[in-house]
């Protein structure tokens, strides 16, 4: 019977990864920082979110401004939505709400 032992390829020079090396079986891979970096446009006050993305040599991860598409806007923050009262952010939209014992208007 013949026995293969595993070598780590992480532990050489990070498998030659920029941040994240994972070993697998036979193989391995590079993964990116899944923390992402917000910074607020003081002119505008709104968000400008940021991520990180393996570049196409698969070792190497670049900062990238995430688009409207990938990211939920919060209706809410604009004028409570137009709602009276209360207002809930769900993702692709947004619902008003009434206090016990009122009753949303049609508006």
């Amino acid at each position: 019977m013949l026995v293969v032992a595993e070598i780590n390829k992480c532990l050489d020079d990070n498998g030659g990864c920029q941040y994240t090396c994972i070993n697998t079986r036979g193989s391995y891979h590079c993964s990116c920082p899944i923390a992402m970096m917000l910074m607020s446009v003081m002119m505008t006050m709104e968000d400008v979110r940021f991520g990180y993305q393996l570049d196409s040599d698969g070792k190497n991860c670049s900062v990238v401004q995430l688009t409207i598409n990938t990211l939920d806007v919060n209706e809410c923050y604009d004028d409570n939505g137009g709602c009276q009262y209360t207002c809930l952010n769900i993702p692709g939209s947004y619902n008003s709400g009434c206090p016990f014992g009122y009753q949303l208007d049609s508006d």
